[in-house]
């Protein structure tokens, strides 16, 4: 049965990031600007290890046509993305892969990544979280560099050893707007205990949104990425009330949230779409809130993420079946023979902020201790816990 709706828009959520639009002039802001870039940086940790078991199995298609295991003595992997706000923010993160080990790739320093659009204009990404991630917010005022739905961007790699990588030209989509999102109660069947492979029936709360699905063009429905960030109210936290962390890992997103809204009629708006699901734990028992963010995707940037998805399965296994081929958006332009991976897609963002009360998850027990929220879901407290409710936290009605 559904429980009561429970949506609300957050202006200060809208966009790529509240703090980001205010130029992180809070202490919360500039947390949040570094919870951002950890939560990238976990995500593409995660999807290069995917990547890791597709190269064992599967050549890869666009402009290289390997069999596996051919020419991946210097490959490649890149993940990028552009999202359009306010500032807008452009990501890279790239690094090489020797094997297909977890331990057979390295993150990867280069010499120069550039945003570059159809007018010439080129924007070098000069910041660096860490080894082989790069971002820039963009202040298309100081830069001159624009960034608006229906334009062309690429992106171009020059490494130290003299190789040049470039995109596909890919173009900025406009995400569809969110009509609503709400929680319906299921059972499913979780593993509850890996070393003794045992299985319980648990409960849990399907997240279900309403959305339109033309893109900008009008032309044809959106394919649609999901993203979420989860606020957990807790007084057993030390030094603040408020817990935030994204959900882009594997323990708590089994498969990439996507969706292809071409296979709906077209212009119909899309109904209770399941894009998610939470146990019902005790992560509820003070309040709750999940924001979602929904993007556009290009058809290759779908078929990417589609296929990342088949590998995991619908268990989360990394090494069930593999499909037979593999979609990249870049190409080495110095060395065509050798093997790269990854993908460059850019978007707007639409965002909502659904509030789930204790109430709706039937009051479960409040957590004891601050050990216990790190031990139960592996939250890493430390830079992300705030005194006040941050700003795009809303309360049930």
């Amino acid at each position: 049965p559904f429980l009561t709706e429970q949506v609300f828009r957050s202006d200060e959520a809208k966009n790529i990031d509240d703090a980001y639009r205010r130029g992180f002039s809070t202490k919360y802001e500039r947390k949040k600007c570094r919870h951002e870039i950890g939560n990238y940086m976990r995500s593409t940790t995660y999807i290069s290890f995917v990547l890791l078991f597709l190269l064992f199995q599967m050549a890869c298609v666009d402009e290289i046509d390997l069999e596996a295991g051919e020419g991946l003595g210097r490959s490649i992997f890149i993940e990028s993305k552009l999202i359009k706000g306010n500032p807008s923010l452009v990501y890279a993160e790239i690094r090489r892969v020797f094997d297909f080990t977890a331990e057979g790739r390295e993150v990867l320093n280069v010499r120069t990544v550039i945003l570059e659009n159809k007018n010439g204009d080129i924007l070098r990404l000069n910041n660096r979280s860490r080894s082989g991630l790069y971002f820039t917010f963009i202040d298309e005022v100081a830069t001159g560099f624009s960034v608006e739905v229906g334009q062309a961007y690429r992106m171009l790699i020059s490494t130290f050893d003299e190789q040049i990588f470039e995109s596909d030209w890919v173009t900025l989509l406009e995400a569809p707007q969110l009509l609503g999102a709400r929680v319906a109660t299921t059972t499913k069947t979780a593993l509850t205990n890996p070393r003794l492979d045992v299985y319980e029936n648990l409960p849990y709360f399907d997240i279900l949104v309403d959305t339109e699905v033309k893109n900008y063009s009008g032309e044809e429905n959106a394919r649609f990425k999901w993203e979420f960030i989860q606020t957990m109210r807790s007084s057993a936290v030390q030094g603040g009330n408020y817990v935030l962390r994204e959900i882009q890992d594997p323990i708590n997103l089994s498969r990439f949230s996507v969706g292809d809204g071409t296979l709906f009629p077209k212009g119909e708006p899309l109904l209770n779409f399941p894009v998610h699901d939470i146990p019902m734990d005790s992560r509820f028992s003070e309040g709750y809130n999940l924001e979602i963010r929904q993007q556009a995707l290009s058809k290759t940037a779908y078929e990417f993420y589609e296929q990342a998805n088949e590998v995991l399965g619908f268990t989360g296994s990394l090494f069930d079946s593999a499909p037979g081929r593999l979609t990249t958006n870049f190409t080495n332009i110095t060395e065509p023979e050798e093997a790269t991976f990854g993908i460059f897609y850019a978007t707007t963002q639409d965002t909502l902020v659904l509030c789930i009360s204790p109430a709706d998850a039937n009051f479960p027990p409040v957590i004891g201790s601050q050990e216990a929220i790190i031990a139960k879901y592996e939250w890493h407290l430390d830079g992300f816990v705030y005194q006040n409710a941050p700003p795009s936290w809303v309360e049930c009605e």
